[in-house]
């Protein structure tokens, strides 16, 4: 299998480059499915996952969208995905919310607090009680992986103001509802943490590594205090993948 990979070269791309070539190499072998030939940045390959770009740009939030209405264009996104992979139809959309992992160097709030904190640096003045929600870019990997082997979380987003089963709550137009037969996929992985936890759990893990002298490096990932035991299938599938 040939998977190509597009966008700008930020941490969320080497991290997927990197889980790619553990794959490829045999170093990971949790996915016996995934039977990896090229990892490549151009080109059409049988697998195509398209990262977003330009983030910190004004009006990102609308360009996505409007990406989004340019890969559901019917006639566009077949062609979208037969010029980046040998896909056909398959194209899938996930909608993230912050990515959050290892080699982040963006001016996102838990990379800055992270640095913040390592280097004994003023905190920039935050509510502690703001809730950010994150996935861990472990946790969408995994995600793209169970995509790339045939099995995707399909969802949808229901328009803000939609009813929920919640009656004093309608939805807000970000969060995801299960559907197998949904028009979005998801990472079903979601963290929601407010800024005061993640302080706390970050100056807790620069002291633990000053004192044990933990080599852990950037792993500010020390929020993401998490088991997970998957029973992983295969059925190999040809997707064109695009996270927005």
């Amino acid at each position: 299998m040939k998977i190509t990979i597009i966008g700008e070269n930020n941490f969320i791309k080497k991290n997927i480059i990197e889980n790619l070539k553990n794959i490829r190499d045999g170093k990971n072998r949790t996915r016996t499915g995934v039977l990896i030939s090229a990892i490549m940045d151009d080109g059409t390959g049988d697998v195509a996952i398209v990262l977003p770009s330009g983030s910190s740009i004004p009006d990102y939030g609308n360009i996505k969208a409007e990406r989004e209405i340019y890969v559901f264009d019917n006639e566009r996104f077949i062609e979208i995905s037969e010029t980046l992979c040998n896909s056909g139809d398959n194209v899938l959309v996930y909608r993230c919310p912050t990515i959050s992992g290892k080699w982040d160097e963006s001016k996102a709030i838990i990379p800055t607090l992270c640095r913040c904190i390592a280097n004994d640096e003023e905190l920039p003045e935050l509510d502690e009680g703001q809730i950010v929600e994150t996935i861990f870019i472990e946790d969408l990997i995994e995600e793209l992986l169970d995509a790339i082997e045939g099995h995707p979380h399909k969802c949808d987003f229901p328009e803000a103001g939609t009813p929920s089963p919640d009656p004093t709550a309608a939805y807000d137009g970000k969060t995801f509802v299960k559907n197998d037969n949904g028009k979005y996929c998801c990472c079903p992985e979601i963290h929601r943490v407010t800024i005061g936890k993640i302080i706390e759990y970050w100056i807790f893990y620069v002291k633990h590594r000053r004192h044990y002298g933990s080599s852990a490096g950037n792993a500010h990932l020390c929020v993401h205090i998490l088991t997970r035991n998957r029973i992983l299938s295969c059925g190999m599938a040809k997707y064109c993948v695009f996270c927005f």
